[in-house]
């Protein structure tokens, strides 16, 4: 046993002393200007295989961006690079220390923020085709239509390009790895409240003075998560609408109404500023800013109201308004407490008491705007969620200067 164990480790040395090791390798095949310069194709312009895979995503909500962390390469054959007859010991040699000495394509990200570029890996292989892979961290910019927001889909861009080689010589377009599985091995469902529902990959060609260049984009379309959206914006706002609302019911409680209505717009105005910073920015009129606006006017006309009915209290009171409505009272006898006197004792008390007419218009005020108001608030919210879309086109296309001339 230990005589074939001894036969086998002297037979791997004597077949690694005919094999090339990879410094010699290097040493043969970098002579001159080989690898230096672009090489050309075979039947035309060089073909450079452009490879992607999606590592991780993270959302940045305030500026409508995304970080995407990928790992990208670059696929080209030097036939001037050709080392199989060399007997190499292994099929690919590292280049990564000789990198700066050789040709290597170049991207531009036009519209990319704080690229970050780790892991660069350089290997030759021995037909003479090179691969080189490196790590980035960019921040591509996010677009959210106006029109179906918070509803609708958000679509982040990636965007490489070839800016130096027009196509006449250089061309370049995706490898069939990146089309078929963009995100690699890794499962990537949803980042943050956006669920991703599919990537596309594009080849785009750019027309210049100076030429035709490749453009590759990427393009991650995700969806916003409806149930969050009801459950975390629009029930607490419908709450706190429905606070004032039945503020409507209390009657003659004037301060406990205005109280209520107060209480329930600075928690509108709280909630919208805590819960706008989890959504993206977006242009034009959005139907966030509708409901805002449509609740704010809301709770403020029910204020308004309070206002109204109190001043009808309060004119009922003075007898230059009400001399018709004054009667004789007998002494010793107590009528129910008015309306819109609270918490006054009418046997101690010495100010004037409202008058009937002024008392019962009031009442009968409350009455049709707490049933106006529901009606209003249930017609708007169907509006709402039905033709929500049709409502903010026509916002975001409203002319100031066609409304000045009507």
């Amino acid at each position: 046993m230990l005589g074939r164990l001894l036969f086998a480790t002297f037979l791997l040395d004597v077949l690694a002393e005919e094999c090339t090791r990879d410094a010699d390798i290097v040493r043969q095949i970098l002579t001159g200007d080989q690898g230096a310069v672009q090489p050309a194709g075979k039947d035309g312009p060089l073909v450079v295989d452009v490879g992607l895979e999606v590592t991780s995503m993270t959302t940045v909500a305030h500026t409508n961006t995304m970080n995407v962390d990928v790992i990208i390469t670059r696929t080209w054959n030097d036939p001037s690079l050709y080392f199989a007859h060399l007997q190499p010991c292994r099929p690919y040699v590292n280049l990564f220390s000789y990198r700066s000495n050789l040709w290597i394509p170049e991207l531009s990200f036009p519209v990319s923020n704080g690229v970050h570029k780790h892991g660069i890996t350089l290997q030759l292989s021995r037909d003479g085709t090179l691969v080189h892979s490196a790590r980035m961290r960019q921040n591509i910019p996010c677009k959210t239509s106006a029109l179906d927001y918070p509803f609708g889909n958000t679509t982040c861009t990636l965007v490489w390009r070839n800016e130096v080689n027009s196509r006449d010589n250089q061309q370049m377009k995706w490898d069939n790895n990146a089309l078929t599985k963009p995100l690699g091995e890794n499962d990537i469902e949803q980042v943050g409240d956006l669920i991703l529902l599919k990537v596309r990959l594009n080849h785009n060609e750019l027309f210049r003075q100076n030429g035709v260049f490749d453009e590759l984009t990427a393009v991650f379309t995700f969806r916003r998560g409806h149930y969050k959206i009801l459950l975390l914006f629009f029930l607490p706002s419908m709450l706190f609408i429905t606070i004032s609302w039945l503020s409507l019911s209390l009657g003659p409680m004037a301060i406990t109404r205005s109280i209520l209505i107060i209480g329930s717009l600075v928690l509108l105005l709280i909630h919208y500023y805590t819960n706008m910073a989890g959504l993206p920015e977006t242009t034009g009129v959005t139907s966030i800013d509708v409901w805002k606006v449509f609740s704010i006017v809301f709770v403020v006309a029910i204020l308004l109201e309070l206002v109204v009915v109190t001043c009808m209290a309060s004119m009922g009171r003075s007898t230059k308004w009400t001399s018709c409505c004054h009667r004789r009272r007998r002494k010793g006898m107590y009528e129910l407490e008015p309306l819109y006197e609270e918490l006054n004792d009418l046997r101690t008390r010495t100010t004037r008491r409202t008058c009937g007419c002024c008392r019962y218009s009031a009442l009968f005020l409350d009455c049709i705007s707490l049933w106006i108001s529901a009606a209003v608030f249930v017609l708007f919210t169907l509006l709402f969620f039905t033709r929500g879309q049709m409502i903010i086109k026509w916002l975001n296309e409203i002319n100031l200067k066609t409304l000045n001339t009507l």
